[in-house]
């Protein structure tokens, strides 16, 4: 089968025990080779600069799923091989239920071919208010866009609700993650706008190409990206 054959897909969801330890061996192990590479600014004493940033299946069980019960997963499956997923997490938030995207990789084959969007879409809930996602890569916060059917980034809708939500969230990288850039600190002068530092030194060099290839097809109001952040993207449920 050719890489490009896009003849057949099919989209999956796995919610609770349907996320078995073979489901989420084969979403480690795509995450390990297709979401990206340690940046210059990881450790220098862990020597990891350049490696693939690796997922075992009991890491995904602690960084992401911390009660399966309002955990899910969706994947995306071309000619029967699975190529893309999408994690999230489930939690209230005063009258508003959020839906956190925890981890969205596609294979680096199967790249802008709509797939992302389409797991995004497959994702929601018809009670879901919120979609929100932290993630270094322009592609995944136009991926959100376009899932919640958005015209325009709702930067205020983030300044106003980004730091509750997230304060409640049952994901500690979410919970614990440091918000900053000029919308929520208006003396920040680094260009970043809306960011969360989450200490994640995932090499940039793709996702700079791509905000650059943004920047000059649209405006991007989410700033720069700085190293060991991620942009924060709130949109509310179409």
């Amino acid at each position: 089968m050719s890489l490009m054959d896009m003849s057949k897909i099919t989209y999956q969801r796995f919610a609770g025990p349907d996320m078995t330890e073979s489901v989420l061996e084969e979403a480690a192990a795509l995450f390990s080779d297709h979401y990206g590479v340690w940046g210059i600014a990881v450790n220098a004493e862990r020597n990891r600069t350049g490696k693939r940033v690796r997922m075992s299946v009991n890491r995904l069980r602690t960084l992401i799923l911390p009660d399966l019960g309002h955990c899910s997963l969706i994947r995306v499956l071309v000619n029967n091989i699975p190529v893309g997923h999408a994690f999230s997490c489930r939690w209230k938030h005063e009258a508003m239920n959020i839906c956190w995207v925890t981890q969205l990789v596609v294979h680096s084959s199967y790249r802008r071919r709509g797939l992302a969007t389409g797991l995004l879409r497959k994702m929601r809930e018809a009670d879901d208010d919120v979609i929100g996602v932290a993630s270094s890569h322009p592609a995944t916060i136009m991926a959100v866009s376009k899932a919640s059917n958005l015209h325009d980034i709702d930067l205020s809708f983030i300044r106003q609700n980004a730091q509750a939500i997230m304060w409640g969230s049952p994901v500690q990288y979410v919970k614990n993650a440091r918000l900053t850039g000029a919308l929520f600190d208006d003396e920040l002068v680094n260009g970043g706008v809306s960011l969360a530092d989450t200490g994640f030194f995932v090499d940039h060099a793709e996702p700079l190409e791509i905000l650059e290839n943004v920047r000059l097809a649209s405006r991007w109001p989410l700033g720069r990206l700085l190293e060991g952040h991620e942009f924060i993207m709130l949109a509310k449920a179409d």
